[in-house]
């Protein structure tokens, strides 16, 4: 899969400040708990590649700066 998302920020206060900017923009979007890119921005994961360009490209029309990471899926 594919991961679209913004880099994660100093902190909570400050990622939650982006994630109502975003949402005030009709931007669909949540924080990123934990992990390694925790208080990053989440705008989708995708099964296709093309799908997830389309969604970098049309974040960058908004004068975002998106990240876009190849994510593994385990299946059972």
């Amino acid at each position: 899969g594919y991961w679209v998302y913004l880099e994660p920020l100093a902190n909570r206060d400050e990622a939650r400040r982006r994630l109502a900017e975003l949402k005030a923009r009709g931007v669909d979007s949540y924080i990123i708990p934990k992990g390694e890119l925790e208080n990053g921005i989440s705008l989708g994961v995708f099964t296709r590649r093309e799908l997830a360009e389309s969604r970098l490209a049309e974040l960058n029309r908004l004068g975002l700066s998106p990240r876009l990471s190849n994510i593994e899926r385990s299946y059972r």
